[in-house]
């Protein structure tokens, strides 16, 4: 939590100076916007993004772009960052600034001389990298549709070039556009009193380095190396997030400090002959009252506003959920006992699926346009974009058991006109639970229980399944219309369905829903009758 300052706890009208201090002093900000970015970032990617190539007209991928795709999926960055890890670095950068900035870049290395291109890999002079740019750094940019056609970033960094060297802060401009990279400079040393002078608008920035990159896009247009994702206004979290998360902080901060002022009640003299100018007094004071009429208590509030601050904090935090999740996915404190039901969770489901598919839709794009770049530079010839693969993103649609079985039960009518919709969609789940924590050999029995139980229910109870052949008892008991006697365990031998046989122990209580095991029953005791 952080402390709050400004349009966030703003000076009423006639509150008091020193009682406006104590209020921003007491005052506080709790990041929920932070906790439900988190929420949606790891709702996406639960299957993380993995980079695969396919070859062109079903033919085999090329091994060479293979290599470097896995390479990259390995350490994207150049240095340590696995291709994942800088993914959703971009899509949480996106989420709260709506744009998220890669350049495509070589080694610095790459700038040197070489005699030809084999003398060029083998000085990693082509192992193209991802490099990502803050958002707050990119300060200026033209796009053509998301295609970046320049943009300028600006840096600040403090480097010193051993401990005992005095620092200096270094500030770049870097410069990018479809047939040059730029990089402009401004050099301060420090103060001899530490720190460093504010950088004045009439300092010239000098030229530090300049690269003539020309990349070219897969029709060998000429091509800015930056991507770019901008999200759709109604997806951008931070953007829609920022005066619901302004409302509750303030109304947090009104009840909290209603709490307080009420946890320190006035005290209240009545006595008309009791001096002015006497001194206020506190808890714990002595106090003796000359007068017979007079009266002394402290005065409170009477908590109905302090009820009526905090249901309004629930809502507002309710809705700060609402509004971007849509559903009741994010706990929302006033929901009722309809968001338990099934047909509400669908909808929340819904609502999920389509915002997460959205989601992943424009982070495929940005990503795939990456490593197509990528993939050229290091195999030095054009990518098509429809040979780049971005597997994973898609971990949301593994849902829970619970939200499952939800979905199932509104399946009747599929699942009463269909057993094998119920066979297979039992099976389905059981991989979705058991993961790799079953053995091939478990899960082929697991699967002949549910194919044997299907048969004999012809619908999934959620309970077991049935035995075809009897009505409650699974050892022989009901089998034989002969009235032989009962089974070793002391189960008699039935002479008309569940009627035990003489000397035999009464057919155990059935463990399925009445209604349909009395139908079950019923049948084996007529067959049994006739027998």
């Amino acid at each position: 939590m952080a402390r709050v300052e400004g349009p966030l706890a703003p000076r009423r009208g006639s509150e008091p100076s020193a009682l406006c201090v104590e209020r921003r002093d007491r005052a506080k900000y709790t990041n929920y916007v932070a906790t439900i970015i988190d929420l949606i970032t790891s709702q996406l990617f639960g299957e993380p993004p993995q980079v695969t190539v396919k070859g062109e007209d079903d033919d085999e991928p090329d091994q060479t772009q293979q290599q470097h795709a896995e390479e990259l999926s390995e350490v994207a960055d150049g240095s340590a960052l696995p291709f994942a890890s800088l993914a959703r670095a971009a899509f949480t950068d996106a989420q709260i600034y709506r744009r998220a900035w890669w350049m495509v870049e070589l080694p610095a290395v790459s700038q040197g001389a070489f005699a030809d291109r084999l003398e060029q890999e083998r000085a990693g002079a082509l192992r193209a990298y991802l490099r990502p740019f803050a958002p707050p750094s990119v300060i200026n940019w033209k796009t053509t549709g998301t295609r970046p056609d320049w943009v300028v970033v600006r840096e600040q960094q403090i480097e010193q070039a051993d401990p005992l060297a005095k620092p200096e802060r270094v500030t770049r401009w870097t410069v990018v556009d479809a047939t040059q990279i730029r990089v402009f400079e401004v050099r301060q040393p420090e103060r001899p009193t530490g720190g460093f002078e504010d950088l004045r608008d009439e300092q010239e920035a000098t030229l530090a380095n300049t690269v003539t990159h020309g990349r070219t896009d897969a029709e060998g247009k000429p091509l800015c190396p930056v991507v770019m994702m901008e999200l759709p206004a109604g997806l951008h979290t931070g953007g829609k997030l920022l005066d619901p998360a302004s409302a509750l902080c303030r109304a947090e901060n009104e009840l909290d400090w209603a709490i307080w002022r009420a946890a320190n009640e006035l005290l209240v003299i009545r006595d008309k002959l009791l001096d002015p100018g006497a001194p206020s007094l506190g808890h714990g004071y002595y106090l003796r009252l000359g007068d017979d009429n007079a009266e002394a208590y402290y005065a409170a509030p009477s908590g109905v506003a302090l009820g009526v601050l905090g249901e309004r904090v629930k809502e507002l935090r309710g809705e700060l959920y609402r509004i971007v999740q849509q559903m009741a996915l994010a706990a929302d404190p006033t929901a009722g006992r309809l968001s338990a039901s099934a047909a509400s969770k669908q909808q929340d489901w819904n609502a999920s699926d389509r915002m997460l598919t959205s989601y992943a839709d424009e982070l495929r794009a940005f990503l795939t346009e990456a490593i197509r770049q990528a993939l050229a530079l290091r195999t030095a010839k054009a990518v098509d974009a429809s040979v780049v693969q971005i597997e994973g993103l898609d971990g949301w649609q593994r849902d829970t058991t619970e939200a499952f079985l939800a979905n199932l039960a509104m399946a009747h009518n599929a699942m009463a006109m269909s057993p094998k919709f119920t066979e297979v969609a039992a099976k389905q789940q059981v991989r979705r639970v058991m993961g790799d924590s079953v053995t091939p050999a478990e899960l082929e029995e697991i699967d002949d229980e549910i194919a044997s139980a299907a048969a004999g229910l012809g619908a999934m109870t959620g309970m077991g399944a049935e035995v075809p052949g009897g009505a409650d008892d699974t050892s022989g008991a009901g089998e034989d219309g002969g009235g032989n006697a009962g089974d070793p365990a002391g189960r008699g031998g039935s002479g008309g369905g569940n009627a035990p046989a003489s000397g035999g122990n009464p057919a155990p209580r059935p463990r399925r829903a009445p209604r349909r095991r009395g139908r079950a029953a019923g049948a084996v005791a007529d067959g049994a009758g006739q027998g």
